[in-house]
């Protein structure tokens, strides 16, 4: 690689135009739990497509036999928990090149393969695991002549790191020989699995690892991904000396809910000064109350200016002021969430659950929001109309013609 960046100035530029290319673990799975019917399927994948690569790249594609079966059975079994669909290297494949150029060449061209789908691709050439090894894996969902599709393995190698792929051994032996030390008693069975483990985690770099926790966490949902991304430059710049840790990553929400909790636990922690906790439920019951954004100048009113305030930046992450000076509201679901119309099972609790807009709440806030749209056009003038103190929640807004 090294030599390879004096001759081709260009190579960074080269490795970062790889794509990223991300399936979620738990729907990254075989279109079938049956065993037998997996092999029959990956037979047929290392036929069919084991001759189209070693068309395309001649000797520089390799084509092993099938996984044998008592080695899947026991990766089923350690790494796969038994779940039999999540195994995707019954078939696989090996494609070496000279350069890194010729390797970005063969990349392209699989990328654009007849019945090959590209459902995951890790580049251990910009994150290379903890080893210095470095390749990429490619999880191909291959279309079979009867429909169906099968995931299979392709990894791509440079030739100079398989020739100093052997010296990574010597690593995995000192692994295996320091287990019975760390655990006494342990069994060959028992240390194979931890031996394992270690290398695959060592074989994983760090932003692999904290990717795959990211795109279980989000779960497809862009919002959920926006607001952790924000989330986390605020917490960057609080703490600007921190560094993001796996821990750190494991502890982030896992949902919208725990999302919304884990913000209103951190606005209103025990001990919370009780009238800067009535401060901002009423102005999170106006936001919800109105049909449109409310002008932060009409916020300043309906609350004070002290009041705003205190409030307005603590709840700036979930009630941005847009460009026009309009306090708007991250998503539906805040309201929904704030409101309790969102299903919250017995084990989520939290203080925060005292935070919800009651309501007695939401009606005191449409009850302030008609008042102080009367007062704005000069009705409280007029003898033929009265808003009553107990205006019942139907009757939200005189202006839609509903009076007293």
């Amino acid at each position: 690689m090294a030599k390879e960046r004096q001759k081709d100035s260009s190579l960074d530029e080269l490795l970062a135009d790889i794509p990223i290319i991300k399936t979620e673990k738990s729907k990254l799975a075989q279109s079938t739990d049956n065993l037998d019917s997996l092999y029959k399927d990956a037979a047929v994948v290392l036929s069919e497509l084991g001759k189209e690569l070693k068309d395309q790249f001649g000797s520089c594609a390799k084509v092993p036999p099938l996984k044998e079966l008592k080695t899947a059975i026991k990766k089923i079994k350690d790494k796969y928990l038994n779940d039999t669909s999540r195994i995707k290297d019954i078939a696989r494949f090996t494609i070496v090149a000279k350069t890194m150029r010729q390797l970005k060449k063969i990349l392209d061209i699989i990328l654009g393969l007849d019945k090959c789908e590209v459902i995951n691709l890790k580049n251990k050439f910009l994150n290379p695991d903890s080893l210095g090894y470095r390749d990429i894996n490619i999880n191909i969902s291959y279309e079979l002549p009867c429909g169906r599709r099968h995931i299979c393995e392709v990894q791509l190698h440079l030739q100079g790191i398989i020739d100093v792929k052997d010296e990574a051994h010597l690593h995995y032996e000192k692994i295996r020989t320091a287990i019975p030390k760390y655990v006494p008693g342990v069994t060959p069975e028992l240390s194979n699995q931890i031996q394992a483990f270690v290398i695959t985690r060592l074989q994983s770099s760090l932003t692999d690892e904290m990717v795959d926790l990211f795109v279980e966490k989000v779960g497809g949902v862009f919002l959920f991904a926006r607001l952790l991304g924000e989330y986390m430059k605020k917490l960057r710049k609080e703490h600007p000396n921190h560094v993001l840790s796996f821990k750190d990553a494991k502890a982030l929400p896992s949902d919208l809910n725990s999302y919304y909790r884990l913000n209103f636990d951190r606005i209103f922690p025990k001990g919370t000064n009780e009238e800067f906790r009535v401060e901002g439920l009423e102005f999170m019951a106006l936001v919800c109350a109105t049909f449109e954004p409310l002008h932060i100048s009409f916020m300043k009113k309906l609350i004070g200016d002290k009041s705003f305030g205190r409030v307005k930046g603590k709840l700036s992450l979930l009630f941005p002021t847009g460009s026009d000076g309009c306090i708007n509201v991250t998503h539906k679901s805040v309201v929904d969430f704030l409101t309790g119309k969102t299903s919250t099972s017995s084990d989520e609790k939290s203080d925060v659950t005292d935070c919800l807009i009651s309501s007695d709440m939401m009606k005191a806030a449409h009850i302030k929001l008609c008042r102080f749209s009367i007062g704005l056009i000069g009705l409280e003038k007029c003898d033929k109309f009265k808003i009553e103190s107990n205006v019942s929640s139907d009757d939200k807004y005189p202006l839609d013609g509903k009076w007293k």
